[in-house]
């Protein structure tokens, strides 16, 4: 009895928070690091929600926000966490950081789901680690990079006329996405709204879909699309027995391949129509 008293006493001091968010609270690089140091060795907490937490520049020079914090340091500490999710922030984009954030993406080993939304991880180099940790992780599930930027970086299109064949015009960004989208037999939702990646980009990306053994879900809304280019992506996704929204899907849905690709834009419907 004394035994079990003694056991029920150590349960009762255990920690059984499972979630917390602290979105829009101004904590920036020295908050986070303290919240980070009081996760370490936590196994308890699982879900942590970190929406908007940059400080103002110091100088108030303009309207931008100062780096918050090393996700990279946060997914090595906070090893407990199955749920991050960080939007409205700006990730670190240089040097050591971006390859440690590259490292701790894939060694993650109990991380499901990860929102980097509107976090600026558009250039280059922060896109190659997101999608470089993410094609060596086996544990993250879905993953939410809408509103990045993501194909700002395309080339501009030839001048008119001009002879030779077209070359797709793809981000380095996307390219590196895509190639994780293969890689990857974990993940199932892919999340790209509003990235500005256009015409080929987005063929691109559908296609990598498609040849993924995983995914299950891709949002491309709000990227761009002609209409032209959307016939063929509908048609690519119909070949390929996938369904495509914002079609009604039918009730026999589960016996098909499991991928949806939201690509609602405003052409969606026409571009249907005209199927």
């Amino acid at each position: 009895a004394e035994a079990e008293a003694e056991a029920e006493a150590e349960a009762s001091l255990r920690p059984r928070l499972r979630a917390l968010d602290l979105s829009c609270n101004p904590l920036g690089e020295s908050g986070v690091a303290s919240l980070r140091r009081g996760l370490r060795g936590n196994e308890t907490l699982t879900h942590l929600g970190l929406r908007y937490v940059n400080l103002p520049p110091a100088d108030n020079s303009d309207s931008s926000l100062e780096p918050p914090f090393s996700l990279a340091r946060l997914l090595e500490e906070a090893t407990g966490l199955t749920s991050l999710d960080l939007a409205f922030n700006t990730a670190q984009g240089s040097g050591h950081a971006v390859e440690a954030l590259q490292r701790a993406l894939g060694s993650a080993t109990r991380l499901r789901t990860l929102s980097l939304a509107r976090c600026c991880v558009g250039g280059w180099r922060r896109a190659r680690a997101v999608a470089r940790g993410l094609a060596a992780s086996t544990s993250i599930t879905a993953i939410d990079l809408s509103h990045n930027g993501l194909g700002a970086a395309t080339p501009p299109p030839p001048p008119a006329g001009q002879q030779g064949s077209p070359r797709p015009f793809i981000s380095m960004a996307v390219e590196a996405l895509c190639r994780a989208v293969r890689a990857n037999g974990a993940l199932r939702v892919l999340r790209l709204a509003h990235n500005a990646l256009g015409d080929d980009a987005s063929a691109a990306v559908v296609l990598s879909a498609l040849s993924s053994s995983s995914l299950a879900s891709l949002d491309l809304r709000s990227n761009g699309v002609a209409p032209a280019r959307l016939r063929d992506l509908f048609s690519a996704l119909c070949a390929a027995g996938a369904q495509w929204l914002p079609a009604v899907p039918p009730p026999a849905a589960h016996s098909r391949r499991p991928l949806e690709a939201w690509l609602a834009t405003a052409a969606a419907a026409a571009a249907a129509a005209a199927l």
